[in-house]
């Protein structure tokens, strides 16, 4: 099974040691917006979303915000358990039916 190490080993012996973290943010915002078409299709026609192509899609980011961690020492499941740990304790106003900001402390 792949891991965050494998992944940003696999990634720097293919496409070489990135010069900054920026152009990891870059990649993972173009990722994004590709995300965003293929969900932008199922909106406006739910019978020809590709769920394949979206679930790639979500994988590419995850590929990236594993490569932005590894530049910075970081592990993302520790990041992610961390910041939810603050999540759970914030009281949140819903924004609309699964979008919600957190209240000011």
């Amino acid at each position: 099974m792949e891991d965050q190490k494998s992944i940003s080993e696999w990634a720097i012996s293919t496409f070489g040691e990135p010069e900054s973290g920026f152009v990891l943010m870059e990649k993972l915002k173009e990722e994004l917006y590709e995300l965003a078409a293929r969900i932008n299709i199922y909106m406006n026609d739910p019978l020809r979303v590709n769920f394949r192509s979206v679930a790639d899609e979500i994988a590419d980011i995850v590929i990236m915000a594993y490569q932005i961690c590894n530049r910075y020492g970081l592990d993302l499941h520790e990041v992610v358990d961390q910041k939810m740990a603050v999540n759970r304790k914030r009281k949140w106003n819903i924004i609309e039916p699964g979008i919600g900001k957190h209240k000011e402390e």
